[in-house]
Formats: C-alpha cells, structure tokens, sequence
C-alpha cells in the first residue's frame, strides 16, 4: 500500500496537480455539526463511501488518504507531498466538507 501511495504521489507530481493544493481558508465552508448526519453516515456501504473518497478532487483525496487510512500527521503530509502544513489542514478540511454534502445528497436520494 505504501508503496501504491508513494507512486501515486510521484504520478501527480509529474502531472503538476498539487498545484491545486493551496486554498484559500475563507473559500472554505464550515464543517455543520448536524445530528442528522452521522445518523445517515452509518447507513453507507464501505463500497459506496470508498466511491464519494474517489470522487474527491486529486489535493483533497491525497490528503484525506494519506491522513485518514496512512494515519500521517500534517506534518508528516505537509513534508510528504512538498506543501505547508496549513494546506494540509485546509485540504483535508475540504475534503470532510465535499463528503458531507455527498452523503447528504446521497441520503436525500434514497429517501425518494
């Protein structure tokens, strides 16, 4: 797996995505702490959870996966991918963002 992560990050480096990395912090929406949420989160397939993972944007997906399943610290991704710590926070930030309202969009679906 390790070494699955490193090519990929070599991969996205070559085709200059982290570009995409830095964020500004007000373009960032706050994460809702809503009840309603975490009781939809836990009716998701691993499966289908891994699918909205994959349709993150490549920064946000590569920070989320290196923090979440490699369990690194910003630190540690900040060195990893060549970025400041604070665009690791800002990125994994926006990721838990993107997956929210895909869960949410993805609940409101099955309701129907």
């Amino acid at each position: 797996t390790r070494v699955m992560v490193t090519q990929a990050i070599d991969y996205l480096r070559r085709q200059q995505r982290f570009v995409q990395l830095v964020v500004n912090e007000e373009h960032l929406p706050d994460v809702p702490d809503d009840a309603d949420f975490a009781e939809t989160g836990s009716h998701l397939s691993e499966e289908v959870l891994m699918e909205f993972v994959a349709e993150l944007p490549d920064g946000c997906r590569t920070v989320f996966n290196l923090y979440v399943f490699e369990e690194k610290s910003h630190k540690e991704i900040a060195e990893i991918l060549h970025i400041k710590e604070h665009s690791s926070t800002s990125q994994l930030h926006r990721a838990k963002c993107l997956l929210i309202k895909r869960i949410k969009e993805y609940a409101e679906n099955e309701r129907k």
